[in-house]
């Protein structure tokens, strides 16, 4: 609810206040209506409960006797309610049922210093419609170069005689630029209007220079994204089918076997439930460094969802040779995590299928390794029962 009051003067006395109350939903539910498409609108208040949510059940959890917490929706949003950001950019890969999105939040302080109060705000717009913007500011800069060196060459037949050769250097320079190429030195110490050209070119070329940087680092930076899972660093799902297809046809050609092997978390649910879900990334976390350093370093760890992660093994050439790798990984779950400087024991069942043996596709492997962790992992509840 929103208060807004007002005095009542009469005679030069105050002879009241009125108060008036706003309902706050209806003032805010059309927030994300308003916006974009692509686009989806985030607000909080200072202790994180969602006032807007571009999905409605979300919003104001607390009237129906619920807390729906940002942090718990985004974990590194934690930082910005206690205070120690301002702002915070991550990503989310995609599922079957919503594409890759970019989330982009910030701590937007109101009311009188010293008082605390703030609000989060956030925004989020699909991951193909930033790598689409990148795309576009790269085609703009391609298109700047080729104007430019259309200049450099209009500007050359145009001059008398006498800058020709100066002139000429820089066209040339033009050139080398837009093909990526290291050129002669201007005459950027000239007093008259070729000097001034040429020092203009030398800015615009560094300038460029800089833009292309950036580009390349942003191109990268979403590839990255693209492939590989944001919480462990580790190869997504994407990545792992097309590594697993590579690594058939080379067995395939080669005549030699290779091992998938599914790694399945014992009782992860009961982890998030109990200590919470940023305790939860923080295992799936040590997970990833645990099965990654338990296995060869050409074998290719990935995880595929939640607290599922495959382990790829190329030349493996017995079923003998495969086990010794499943023994390896689990003695290394024999140690307890560590967590933030604490011991936690967490177990893992494992899955072995061997290809060609148990399958001549990618599909049926991964299936076989799926069963045989389901296996193992019901053998455990049974002995625990």
């Amino acid at each position: 609810m929103f208060s807004m009051a007002s005095p009542v003067v009469r005679g030069g006395q105050v002879r009241g206040v009125v108060v008036l109350r706003v309902a706050a939903q209806p003032f805010l539910r059309d927030f994300n209506t308003a916006l974009p498409v692509p686009y989806g609108f985030y607000l909080s208040n200072r202790w994180g409960d969602f006032l807007v949510h571009p999905d409605a059940d979300q919003s104001f959890g607390f009237d129906r006797g619920q807390r729906i917490l940002i942090q718990e929706s985004f974990a590194p949003v934690a930082a910005l309610i206690d205070g120690r950001q301002q702002e915070v950019v991550l990503s989310q890969p995609g599922t079957d049922d919503e594409e890759a999105r970019v989330y982009s939040f910030v701590r937007m302080p109101y009311g009188r210093e010293g008082e605390g109060r703030f609000m989060v705000v956030g925004l989020s717009q699909p991951l193909a419609a930033v790598q689409g913007e990148v795309v576009s500011l790269g085609n703009s800069i391609l298109k700047i170069l080729l104007v430019l060196s259309a200049v450099g060459v209009v500007l050359a037949a145009l001059v008398s005689r006498a800058v020709t050769q100066p002139l000429k250097a820089i066209v040339q320079a033009t050139q080398a630029v837009t093909l990526g190429r290291a050129h002669a030195t201007l005459p950027v110490h000239r007093d008259d209007e070729v000097g001034e050209l040429a020092r203009s070119f030398q800015d615009m070329e560094q300038q460029i220079h800089r833009q292309m940087t950036e580009l390349n680092a942003s191109r990268d930076a979403m590839a990255h994204l693209a492939h590989h899972d944001a919480l462990t660093g580790l190869p997504n799902r994407r990545m792992f089918e097309q590594r697993l297809a590579q690594v058939l046809e080379l067995s395939r050609r080669s005549g030699r076997s290779c091992a998938l092997l599914f790694v399945d978390l014992d009782d992860f649910k009961a982890i998030n439930d109990t200590r919470g879900h940023a305790v939860g990334d923080l295992v799936l976390q040590a997970v990833a460094r645990t099965i990654t350093g338990a296995v060869r370093q050409v074998d290719t760890v990935a995880r595929l969802a939640g607290d599922e992660f495959t382990v790829l093994c190329e030349n493996v050439d017995s079923e003998q040779a495969a086990l010794q790798i499943v023994t390896k990984l689990q003695h290394a779950f024999m140690l307890p995590l560590d967590i933030e400087g604490r011991p936690l024991p967490v177990r893992a069942s494992i899955g072995l299928s061997l290809f060609p043996r148990d399958a001549q596709d990618a599909r049926t492997l991964m299936t076989s390794a799926d069963a045989a962790m389901y296996r193992i992992k019901q053998s455990r509840r049974q002995d625990k029962a």
